[in-house]
């Protein structure tokens, strides 16, 4: 899922539309590596995705976006559910307990 986010991320902006499968696994492996070093990778994730698309020759700007855009992206599918999941969790149980009766 996440390799294919990056590799729609790239989809995203006209500057990185010509990255294809490969470069999205370099942007895996860095990005990997930024989740663990802070707390939901937050600055870290941007920072060493910048610097491995900064490799490939793209913009340090355009690159830096890139990174939190990808980083936005996949916090936010986390958290909607997240939420979702919470807000269903009490329903399926009570579901499931008057149900086993």
């Amino acid at each position: 899922i996440y390799l294919l986010g990056g590799y729609f991320g790239f989809l995203a902006l006209k500057e990185t539309n010509m990255y294809g499968i490969r470069e999205a696994f370099t942007v895996l492996s860095a990005g990997s590596i930024g989740m663990v070093v802070t707390p939901g990778g937050i600055g870290a994730y941007a920072y060493l995705i910048q610097k491995t698309m900064q490799l490939y020759g793209l913009n340090e700007g355009i690159a830096l976006a890139f990174g939190w855009i990808l980083w936005l992206a996949q916090t936010a599918v986390i958290l909607v559910g997240g939420l979702i999941s919470f807000v269903a969790i009490p329903y399926y149980n009570k579901k499931r307990i008057f149900g086993s009766n």
